[in-house]
């Protein structure tokens, strides 16, 4: 990845100009930046919040379009293919990558580079966790945590009981009781995805985040330990611990589900982390493992297993989730360990931090809000640092 902020900011390379005439009026005239052979995006690639269009449109199209159609639009990208890419929010961390077939326009300014060192300086970074503002909540056996659209902390624990949580407050919002034997908690779509039961009699149980209501039972056999979704929702892809199987399933709605095909994985498949469409992280609890990859290859067809070279936990250990943080960077939970970080392809460990070692789910927000359920001890930590900003 070729960095352009430096030359974003020399007067060669960001070019002004003023757009006067539309084929419709325009009630002001905005400054607008421009950089040539070059894609802003999220450090992380994941992107999200942000629109497509794709109607063949030329660049000056796209900016017809963005203004005309659109509000608060900051800036986008767009492609020689005739698409184009808006932002509507900066991500947390962003950069600007070297792309021949792409072009930036900027329609408002960006903040200054290297507000916070996220990136550039982990021992920085978990400096600032560490000693934030840090609320622990007590509960019996946390093991799954996850972040709404409401922006509630969600824990599943006592493997019966599911609470939200306000971010702001760390006050209980609401209590779902989903009933005995509850191993795992998801979220897609407004929807949390539960599994009710153990062993044969398990199902995916699934609750409505704005009702609280039971709105489906889908019978899915032989403890399912987490669910993601895939092609724009319509592919849900299972973890099936017990028969140590991934299993994809046709999304028929959102209350409906149909299986397409499973394939063998090489350890009990604990969670997911979905990359990309055509990428997945799978953690095993079996001890002395690596993270999985399951790799998608369009040309033939079929999904390919794989690891992460340098994930292999410790004996005695186990790798309970694998999330990504706004930097791209991959923290992973550790039974009998704590927590360790990994770059983006698992390559090598880039700090061990021995917080605990019973924990189970983690899961990050917005300004590296940090929440990490201790299941041994019985306990969640939230670390609220409210780094407002990072550009590197």
């Amino acid at each position: 990845m070729v960095d352009l902020f430096r030359g974003l900011q020399s007067s060669s390379t960001f070019v002004y100009f003023i757009v006067h005439s539309f084929l419709f009026t325009v009630h002001s005239d905005p400054t607008i930046g421009k950089v040539s052979t070059a894609r802003f995006t999220s450090i992380d690639q994941l992107n999200t919040g942000t629109t497509w269009i794709s109607n063949q449109l030329t660049v000056e199209q796209c900016l017809c379009t963005a203004l005309l159609q659109y509000t608060n639009v900051l800036l986008f990208n767009s492609y020689s293919n005739g698409s184009c890419q808006l932002f509507f929010a900066l991500p947390y961390t962003y950069t600007m990558e070297y792309r021949n077939d792409s072009t930036i326009i900027l329609l408002s300014p960006l903040p200054p580079r290297d507000q916070a060192p996220c990136c550039s300086n982990l021992p920085w970074l978990m400096s600032r966790i560490v000693n934030s503002s840090t609320t622990t909540l007590t509960l019996k056996h946390p093991s799954h945590l996850i972040i709404d659209d409401f922006n509630y902390l969600v824990v599943l624990y006592n493997s019966y009981t599911v609470n939200r949580y306000s971010r702001s407050t760390m006050l209980l919002n609401s209590t779902i009781s989903v009933g005995v034997f509850t191993e795992a908690l998801s979220y897609y779509n407004r929807q949390y995805f539960l599994t009710k039961g153990i062993s044969h009699t398990s199902d995916l149980a699934i609750y409505s985040m704005d009702t609280l209501a039971n709105t489906a039972t889908v019978g899915i056999a032989r403890d399912p330990r987490d669910y993601v979704f895939i092609r724009n929702g319509s592919i849900m892809v299972v973890s099936i611990q017990t028969l140590q199987l991934i299993s994809f399933y046709n999304v028929i709605s959102p209350t409906s589900y149909t299986l397409a095909f499973s394939l063998s994985a090489p350890e009990a498949p604990n969670k997911i982390y979905r990359v990309n469409d055509s990428l997945l992280y799978i953690t095993t609890l079996t001890t002395n493992r690596p993270i999985y990859t399951l790799t998608y290859d369009s040309t033939d067809n079929n999904w390919t297993w794989g690891s992460l070279p340098a994930t292999t936990s410790d004996i005695g250990e186990g790798n309970f989730q694998v999330i990504m943080d706004a930097c791209g960077r991959l923290w992973t939970s550790v039974e009998n360990f704590g927590i360790r970080i990994f770059d983006r392809f698992g390559t090598k460990c880039l700090y061990n931090w021995s917080l605990s070692i019973g924990l189970n789910g983690i899961v990050f927000g917005d300004q590296f809000f940090f929440s990490v359920a201790d299941y041994d001890n019985n306990e969640v930590f939230s670390y609220q640092p409210e780094i407002s900003q990072c550009t590197s």
